[in-house]
């Protein structure tokens, strides 16, 4: 199944200040999940070493 056939059936999205993670249901039950930076933001915020 190429890219441009697969159903998403389902979407979750979660919104907070570290970034933005989503993911799609498809119909064969797969997920496809992915998390982007804040926005304005190019990249997440890094932790700094002690």
């Amino acid at each position: 199944m190429s890219a441009a056939e697969e159903v998403v059936v389902a979407t979750w999205r979660e919104h907070s200040a570290v970034g933005h993670h989503y993911e799609n249901l498809l119909a064969d039950a797969r997920v496809l999940a992915w998390t982007e930076p804040p926005f304005r933001e190019t990249l997440p915020p890094r932790r700094r070493r002690p």
